[in-house]
This record gives structure tokens, C-alpha cells and sequence, in this order.
């Protein structure tokens, strides 16, 4: 074939530049690059310098660089940007906000007080039967239809629920924030350091910041202070919570997941993290109604951090 003609196959084209073209490509590369250097790569000769360097490049080269960029930049911004706006947004508020609608619509009394642990039962009862389902049936789309399939299902459910969620703002008590929560802790805490000694013997080194703040607020932030104590060693617990979507699933591909005594089943490697909302889904109705009621006649009061441990400990 001639220098510089074409040759089909098929769809594609390729181009054979002759060697006469392709030198002068070389030189001004090297031209370029040299004088970039020289130019210790400052400045608008730096610059000028850089586009002469990328037009030795053929036209197309340009799309492919910028796009890469582009990707990689939506991904590791905009993209992890959405999935913290989306996460951290909704899941320490929702229940929050949810308590919010007993707290503000019921009378003080044990109903309410009742209703407040049956709610946050039920919501996350709801929440561990909707992953249990989608563990379970997005591999399965997966395999009988298409990687489509798996990934559009549970993006359709994810616009029902925020149309659900949105359907019911005429019914929400939404209360507007009131107070700096920061401030206010930080406020106990200074107070405490420098009224310490005066709260008595025997006293929580918090409590001398009663002597200038309101002794609730003062009784919230101890509270606060044995929760974070108890929230220590929870990125450990975290490394190997999630390796269930990881090293579980690895470990999976490498097992048989035929189960004869469970009507022949076949389980898939990454339905191996239905294991967690299944114990969930059984331990909720098991404390519930067994544990807890069995320990309130026995006069023990489990109060919320008592909860907590007791709670980490089964885990």
C-alpha cells in the first residue's frame, strides 16, 4: 500500500502517515520538550510551550485526556461529594427526625416513651428487611437477566421512596434548629475545667459547670461524654464489619453454594451479606418482646448506654 493511503477492515481506518511526516512530528515534539525545560516550566512561554508539546499528539489524543479527567474528576468530587451528601444526610437524621414526630405530637407519659422505642424497632426492622431483599434479589437480576437489570431495580426503588418520603411533608412536625449544640458543649466543658473543685467530693468533674449552666444540659453532655467512650472502638468494629461485602464474598466464590437442606438453593457469592439483616430481623423481635420485657420484671432498667453495651456485646 502506498505511503500515506488508507486501509479498511472491516469498520476501522488506519492511517500510515509517510516518513517524511512522521519526522517532522519527532522534531517538533523534541523542540517542544526541550524548550519546556529551559524555560524551567513557568510562565506564558511555559504554556505557550505545553500546547505546542500536545500538538504533535494527534487531534483525537485531546478527547481521550480530557475526558479521563473529567471522569476521574466527577468520580473523586461530585461523586463522592453526592454519595456523603446522600448518606450523611439521611441516615442520622431520618431517625432523629422520626422521634421528633412522637416527641412534639404525644404528651409526656409512658405511652410516649413506648412508642419511642416501638418506632425505632419498626424503622429498623424496615430497614434491615428492605437489604435483606436486596441482597437476596439483586444478585439475582444479575444472573438471570443483566447487570442493568440489578443496578436500575433498586435506582427505581430509590425514586419510590423519595417519592414516598416526599408525599407525606404535609403530615412531618418540622421543628427548625434551635442553639449551637458545638458551643454549648464546649461552653460545659471550659466552665468545668475552670470551676473544677467546687461541685464537692465525689462529684463528676462536669458537674462544677452547674454552677453556670443549666444542670440538664450539664446531665446531657456526661451522657454525651459515655456514649463517645463507647463510640472508641468503633472503627475497628467498622474494618471488620465490612469485609462481609469483601472478603466474605471472595471467600464465597470459593465455596459451593449449593444447600441441600434449604430446598436445593443455590446461593450466589455476594447473597452471603443477607446473613446480617437476617440476625438483625431475628434479634429485633427476640429483644423486643423477650429479653427486655424478661429483664424489666427482674427490676433491671436498662437505661440507653446500658442498651448500647449490652447491644456491642451480642455483636
Amino acid at each position: 500500500m502506498p505511503a500515506g493511503g488508507n486501509m479498511m477492515g472491516n469498520s476501522s481506518i488506519i492511517i500510515q502517515p509517510d516518513a517524511e511526516n512522521e519526522e517532522s512530528l519527532l522534531a517538533s515534539l523534541l523542540e517542544a520538550e526541550g524548550q519546556h525545560v529551559n524555560n524551567g516550566g513557568g510562565g506564558g512561554a511555559a504554556a505557550s510551550n505545553c500546547m505546542e508539546y500536545f500538538r504533535a499528539f494527534p487531534s483525537s489524543i485531546k478527547y481521550l485526556v480530557w475526558n479521563e479527567f473529567c471522569e476521574r474528576f466527577s468520580f473523586f468530587t461530585g461523586g463522592v461529594a453526592l454519595i456523603a451528601l446522600g448518606t450523611g444526610g439521611i441516615k442520622p437524621f431520618a431517625v432523629a427526625f422520626g422521634g421528633d414526630q412522637i416527641q412534639y405530637t404525644l404528651p409526656d407519659g409512658p405511652t410516649r416513651d413506648h412508642l419511642h422505642h416501638q418506632f425505632f424497632s419498626i424503622y429498623y426492622f424496615a430497614m434491615s428487611a428492605g437489604a435483606l431483599i436486596s441482597t437476596i434479589l439483586t444478585p439475582i437480576l444479575r444472573t438471570c437477566i443483566s447487570y442493568s437489570a440489578a443496578f436500575a431495580f433498586p435506582a427505581a426503588l430509590m425514586m419510590c421512596s423519595l417519592l414516598i418520603f416526599w408525599s407525606g411533608r404535609h403530615h412531618y412536625i418540622d421543628r427548625l434548629p434551635e442553639g449551637n449544640v458545638f458551643g454549648e458543649v464546649g461552653a460545659v466543658v471550659i466552665d468545668a475545667v475552670k470551676l473544677r473543685g467546687r461541685a464537692g467530693q465525689g462529684s463528676h468533674w462536669l458537674d462544677s459547670s452547674k454552677l453556670k449552666h443549666n444542670p440538664t444540659v450539664v446531665e446531657d453532655v456526661k451522657a454525651l461524654f459515655q456514649v463517645l467512650i463507647l463510640l472508641l472502638p468503633m472503627p475497628l468494629f467498622a474494618c471488620l464489619f465490612d469485609q462481609q461485602s469483601s472478603k466474605w464474598v471472595f471467600q464465597a466464590c470459593n465455596l459451593d453454594g449449593h444447600v441441600p437442606w434449604l430446598f436445593n438453593v443455590v446461593i450466589q457469592p455476594d447473597q452471603m451479606q443477607a446473613l446480617h439483616p437476617v440476625l438483625i430481623l431475628a434479634m429485633i423481635p427476640l429483644f423486643d418482646q423477650v429479653i427486655y420485657p424478661f429483664l424489666e420484671k427482674q427490676q433491671v432498667l436498662l437505661q440507653p448506654v446500658l442498651r448500647i453495651l449490652f447491644g456491642a456485646g451480642v455483636n
